[in-house]
């Protein structure tokens, strides 16, 4: 929804439950709301003071590395996160966030797929985990520049490497493959057969991955597999044999 011209929001219709109100504001916190059943409830976040959290970002190598994302997590709500990228500069900047404790961090989930950046996971005060990172704390109205994330390193890659085929070997069409981290079901990287039923997908962590597949006409995921990849190892290669689908 959006607010009118003076701030005034109205959601009508059947809502008893909980609720969250997020404003997309900066310095406005969400707030948490009970909507009677039959009954109506008044919401209205309020904006706090906010401060200025600024670093840069450099490479192994000490030069600057522009267009890295870099991830603002509040201490005290780890699912609470803020993104913003470095400029030209490696310079970033959270211009506006409530004033409160922070880790600061460079994939902090690690660099599973090609679209993430290539390095291990960086928090700020040089840590590779959230346990070993020190909370940087912001006071209202006030400006705090840390000192620079050094990256590591880039990744190499591994290669996971299959083929679909239904159970008595025969290639699979109209199908999608599926590969992520156990716990990490919205991170998913998919990967496109080719017309023998085979696919491959570049990773960096080494660790287990869940591969799946499905065929579009059930609608399904009715293939599995559980892949390690090994540190230093070489690429790996899997068979997903599919059970027809029910009438």
């Amino acid at each position: 929804m959006v607010t009118d011209a003076e701030g005034f929001f109205e959601v009508a219709g059947r809502l008893a439950g909980t609720y969250e109100v997020r404003p997309d504001a900066p310095g406005v916190p969400a707030l948490a709301v009970e909507v009677p059943a039959g009954g109506c409830v008044e919401a209205s976040p309020a904006a706090v003071e906010t401060a200025r959290l600024q670093g840069t970002v450099l490479t192994a190598a000490g030069e600057p590395s522009p267009g890295t994302e870099v991830t603002l997590i509040t201490a005290a709500e780890p699912s609470d996160r803020e993104r913003t990228k470095t400029d030209e500069t490696g310079l970033f900047v959270f211009p506006e966030v409530p004033a409160t404790g922070y880790l600061v961090a460079v994939n902090p989930d690690g660099p599973l797929f090609p679209w993430d950046p290539p390095h291990p996971a960086l928090y700020h005060s040089g840590a590779g985990e959230a346990s070993g990172a020190t909370p940087v704390t912001v006071a209202a109205g006030t400006t705090t520049t840390l000192g620079a994330l050094v990256l590591g390193e880039p990744l190499g890659t591994r290669t996971i490497r299959g083929r679909v085929a239904w159970a008595d070997g025969r290639p699979l069409g109209n199908c999608s493959v599926g590969i992520g981290r156990p716990g990490r079901s919205g991170t998913r990287l998919g990967a496109e057969l080719d017309s023998d039923g085979r696919f491959e997908a570049s990773v960096f962590l080494d660790g287990t991955y869940l591969v799946d597949a499905s065929h579009y006409e059930g609608y399904e995921r009715n293939g599995f597999a559980e892949v390690q990849v090994e540190p230093g190892g070489e690429d790996v290669a899997i068979e997903l044999l599919l059970a027809p689908v029910a009438d």
